[in-house]
Parts: structure tokens; C-alpha cells; sequence
């Protein structure tokens, strides 16, 4: 895991490319990410994030029994329940506060670093970054997988 938070930029198309890259960063901090089907063939883009590769194939398995999209909230609901989160963006436009909420309750921190306006090609900067707690959680999981 890196000492040092992690930062990164975003440009325009906001929503896909602060998806990609917050992605990227969160699987250096090695959290688990995959595909969100729920945004397949939208003008949208996201993932689902959990803290280890065996959450994540518990939300894709309930993601798979979904029989009834209008569900969808619900089966969000119990996701979040075995730690496994959405997150979700508008392909152009970014609401990155909701995202920051959410990985909060898997010990990340993100925030929102600098902007720098249209003279300067329009560009956002982030960082991104393990709690202390979620860093020492990752640890004791560690000496009992050794």
C-alpha cells in the first residue's frame, strides 16, 4: 500500500474519467472493484468497491438474484449491508461528495484538492488516502491470513 495518499487529476468528460481513475487508486490502496451491471448501457459510468474480493462476490452474487429492477434501492440497501458500495457518476458532470461519504465507511478519505479554471484547460485534482483505522484493520487481516 502506498505511505502517501494518492493523488490524481480529472478533466473533461468529468463523471468517466474521475470513475477510471478513482478506481485505479482505490485498487493501489488494494480494495476490491468491479463492474456495476445496474449502469450498463446508460449514459453513465461506475463500479462497486468493497474492502476484499470476497464482499464483492457476495454483492455480485445478490446483484445476480435481482429479479425486479424496480428493487434496485433495496438490493443497494442490503449491498451496503455486507460492505459493499456503488459509486456512480453522470458521465459529464461530477457530484463527488456522495462518493466521498460513502468511502468514508470503508476507511478512504477522498478529497477534492484543487481546481483550476478554463484559461488553464479545466482540471480538478484529487487525493485519495487510507483512515488510520482502515490501515490498521488491513493489517490485523493480514497477520491472519499468514
Amino acid at each position: 500500500m502506498p505511505a502517501r495518499p494518492i493523488r490524481f487529476e480529472v478533466r473533461y468528460p468529468w463523471g468517466i474519467r474521475y470513475c477510471g481513475k478513482l478506481r485505479a487508486a482505490l485498487r493501489r490502496l488494494e480494495f476490491a472493484t468491479g463492474s456495476d451491471p445496474l449502469v450498463e448501457g446508460s449514459d453513465n459510468d461506475g463500479f462497486l468497491v468493497a474492502a476484499d474480493r470476497r464482499g464483492l462476490a457476495t454483492g455480485r452474487a445478490m446483484l445476480r438474484k435481482m429479479t425486479d429492477v424496480n428493487q434496485t434501492d433495496a438490493l443497494l440497501g442490503r449491498m451496503r449491508a455486507v460492505g459493499v458500495y456503488e459509486v456512480f457518476q453522470d458521465w459529464k458532470h461530477l457530484d463527488w461528495e456522495p462518493d466521498a461519504a460513502t468511502l468514508k465507511k470503508l476507511g478512504v478519505q477522498l478529497r477534492l484538492i484543487s481546481e483550476l479554471d478554463a484559461n488553464e484547460g479545466e482540471r480538478l485534482t484529487f487525493e485519495i488516502g487510507r483512515t488510520a483505522r482502515s490501515a490498521r484493520l488491513k493489517r490485523r487481516r493480514r497477520k491472519g491470513t499468514q
